[in-house]
């Protein structure tokens, strides 16, 4: 194996690991989008099932 080809060779090898490191970074990104999604959806239920309770409450208060 010449030098061209073990210089070809490093240079596919790092760029396949580019686009693994690239495609982890994408994965990241979608399982932050997730949880950010969900931390949205338990905020809504809590809002949904709080509110009416702190509505009944402040109309015995007041």
């Amino acid at each position: 194996m010449g030098y061209a080809q073990a210089a070809r060779t490093a240079i596919s090898v790092s760029g396949i690991s580019y686009q693994l490191s690239a495609i982890s970074i994408q994965l990241s990104a979608i399982s932050y989008q997730l949880s950010a999604f969900s931390i949205q959806l338990m905020d809504h239920s809590v809002v949904r099932t709080a509110w009416p309770k702190a509505k009944a409450c402040a109309t015995v208060l007041f």
